[in-house]
């Protein structure tokens, strides 16, 4: 397992083909696993292949310290699982933040 070397953060505009990118990221895991990047399934939501759940839970100060917590919890464990040294989080949501 190698050790995890950065957290690649993608915050796209809206309508600038984030979305496009996201389907890529989720669709190809073996295209990112031979650049050394993991795209998680955790925090991801139920409107798209984007970490918008995690952006949401990242904008409520309430939900913050349960939802939060509980996500970045179920992306530690997939990252441990994985031998890549770059984890890629991708959602517009970030933007408003």
């Amino acid at each position: 397992m190698r050790k995890l070397e950065r957290l690649i953060l993608h915050i796209g505009r809206h309508k600038s083909g984030t979305s496009s990118l996201q389907h890529f990221f989720s669709n190809n895991p073996g295209h990112l696993k031979a650049a050394n990047i993991f795209y998680p399934s955790a925090g991801i939501s139920k409107r798209g292949p984007g970490h918008h759940a995690l952006a949401k839970a990242c904008d409520n100060p309430k939900r913050m310290k349960n939802e939060l917590s509980t996500l970045l919890d179920e992306i530690s464990g997939e990252v441990k699982n994985q031998s890549c040294e770059t984890v890629l989080i991708s959602s517009e949501a970030f933007q408003g933040l």
